[in-house]
């Protein structure tokens, strides 16, 4: 009986470092040089561009998403047709990957050293150079699935990288 509980307690002790430890690292990071470089990253034009545009897409976005949810569960769920398995597996398939592994397969497919490196693409799946509190700003404003942020924002507006 007392070994489960030691079990239990370094799992969850264990569990709770390493997730502790690279959010608390991230933190301290990001507010290393106190709040007021934070905040001024946070109010810049571009940041508020990238917040409030967050915000539209997620209002139009969730909707839809509800009702092809549902009319797909519906589908699924009541109908008899050719290529059910297949609509399955593709709901499926994003929770089957990661979108932190698809991302870094393209990179290195399509990256300045990958296989397809000298096709167009190349551009979206570049790596731009950031500072240590650019990680959680960015984080916090990116929408639902990786959205717009101002990295993207600079860029469109025709600066380059910091």
């Amino acid at each position: 009986m007392r070994g489960k509980y030691a079990l239990r307690t370094l799992a969850l002790g264990y569990l709770a470092v390493v997730l502790m430890v690279p959010v608390g690292l991230v933190f301290w990071r990001t507010f290393e040089h106190g709040l007021a470089p934070v905040w001024a990253s946070i109010t810049t034009p571009a940041a508020v561009h990238a917040f409030w545009l967050t915000l539209e897409v997620t209002a139009i976005v969730v909707p839809l998403n509800a009702i092809f949810g549902v009319l797909a569960a519906l589908t699924l769920v009541r109908g008899r047709f050719g290529g059910k398995a297949i609509l399955d597996g593709l709901i499926d398939l994003p929770f089957a990957i990661s979108p932190v592994v698809v991302g870094l397969s393209l990179l290195l497919v399509f990256g300045r050293g990958g296989w397809l490196a000298g096709l167009p693409f190349q551009v979206l799946f570049s790596v731009p150079r950031h500072r240590p509190g650019d990680d959680l700003r960015l984080a916090a404003l990116r929408g639902p699935r990786g959205g717009p942020g101002p990295a993207r924002d600079r860029r469109r507006a025709g600066a380059g990288p910091r």
